[in-house]
């Protein structure tokens, strides 16, 4: 028996085409026949009869069985019998044909005599039938074969029956793919891979190769917060931030009143640009994040997450004025004062010495409003502010605020 490697092949059976010999006057082989050599499906055994030990010529047809597009030769003390590797057959060819003439590559050859026609159909592309991902990284993936290729010929002497074999493999970027569960009949798989981005295949196989199919690809959301660090009170809010690609996916805002505390939700929005905006009238001082759900959407899925946390202080919102801003010395002037959020505390009322502020004194408010009250004993234009330090209201933390500057003239 002689077993051919690839190497003899012409750059596999299905290389360039190449002349025949013309005939001559050798009797034709007889009983060509084509198998498997074993149940692995690795090689194919050719085998036929003549009525002497001869040098044969051995080609490989297509369907008209015309000029050979592959050949090789044995010798005469070879026995009338070879072994093909499986992989020197190109793989998706339809209606072929082994044939046997007697001849050399110096002499004449007889006529051709064919093997059974047999094709090299590869299996059906896989096809996606559901998807879920839960965690971060973990999928549950079910198939089904696609639709099969027409059998160019059916109960060839190399069809191999049998239910479907997959398998699946994963890949990271350019990693080399990496194979999770059995080779087998199983249409469905749960896997958890190492990171949230990845592309997850399988591989339908039978005896000439591999049908790959990319079924799902996932990738992480990556939600993202820009929070700013200081408002006023009864200010806008703007909080904006981006997620990865433009496929919907809900984005929800969450808050917390202190670092301690639980999360709660303020907002949601279905997403489908990429970035999202929540703006809004300030509130007390809190953290902030976004929450992006896991969302599968057929054979693209997105694992979800949470943005970075973000402090957003806010401020009181503090009015100073002189209602009366010109008096005449002697004269006492009323400084007004005004507060947000709106609750009772106390103030400090503070002037500008030309080089520095200094206290005036202490003024409650209550609900919001108090007043102070300058007496003022020298002409010219002096600067007050009012201070409010940080206090609680309604359980939330307003943060220490100046009032604008606000001018009393004494004439």
């Amino acid at each position: 028996m002689k077993r051919l490697s690839a190497a003899l092949l012409p750059a596999t059976l299905l290389a360039a085409t190449v002349a025949t010999p013309a005939h001559a006057a050798e009797p034709a082989p007889t009983n060509v026949t084509i198998r498997w050599v074993d149940a692995t499906h690795q090689a194919i055994r050719l085998t036929w009869d003549e009525t002497s030990p001869q040098p044969n010529w051995i080609i490989l047809q297509g369907k008209e069985n015309t000029t050979p597009i592959g050949q090789f030769w044995t010798t005469a003390d070879e026995p009338n019998q070879v072994d093909i590797p499986a992989t020197s057959m190109s793989a998706g060819a339809h209606d072929l044909r082994m044939a046997v003439a007697v001849g050399s590559k110096d002499g004449g050859i007889s006529p051709l005599t064919g093997s059974p026609r047999f094709d090299t159909t590869l299996p059906p592309m896989p096809e996606l039938v559901s998807s879920a991902i839960s965690g971060s990284s973990t999928l549950t993936a079910q198939w089904k074969s696609g639709p099969a290729a027409t059998d160019t010929t059916p109960d060839d002497p190399l069809d191999v029956t049998g239910p479907a074999v997959f398998q699946a493999s994963y890949q990271v970027g350019s990693k080399d793919p990496v194979t999770v569960g059995p080779t087998g009949p199983a249409t469905k798989l749960t896997f958890t891979a190492p990171g949230p981005a990845f592309a997850f295949s399988v591989a339908q196989v039978n005896e000439w190769g591999p049908s790959t199919a990319k079924l799902v690809d996932a990738a992480a959301s990556a939600p993202t917060l820009t929070v700013p660090s200081w408002v006023v009170y009864d200010n806008l809010l703007d909080l904006t931030g981006e997620i990865a690609g433009t496929d919907p996916r809900t984005v929800i805002l969450q808050a917390r009143n202190t670092p301690a505390g639980a999360w709660y939700t303020v907002a949601s929005r279905v997403n489908t640009t990429g970035s999202y905006r929540f703006t809004f009238q300030s509130t007390p001082s809190r953290q902030y994040r976004v929450q992006v759900p896991n969302t599968t959407a057929g054979a693209r899925v997105w694992y979800g997450g949470y943005s970075a946390i973000g402090t957003n202080n806010v401020q009181h919102k503090v009015y100073g004025v002189f209602p009366r801003p010109t008096i005449n010395r002697g004269e006492t002037a009323r400084a007004a004062l005004t507060v947000h959020p709106a609750y009772n505390g106390t103030a400090v009322l503070q002037r500008y010495s030309g080089t520095a502020w200094t206290t005036v004194g202490p003024v409650g408010f209550t609900s919001g409003i108090g007043n102070g009250y300058v007496r003022s004993t020298a002409p010219g234009r002096v600067s007050y502010r009012y201070y409010v330090p940080t206090a609680t209201v309604g359980g939330g933390t307003y943060h220490a605020a100046y009032s604008s500057i606000f001018v009393l003239t004494t004439t």
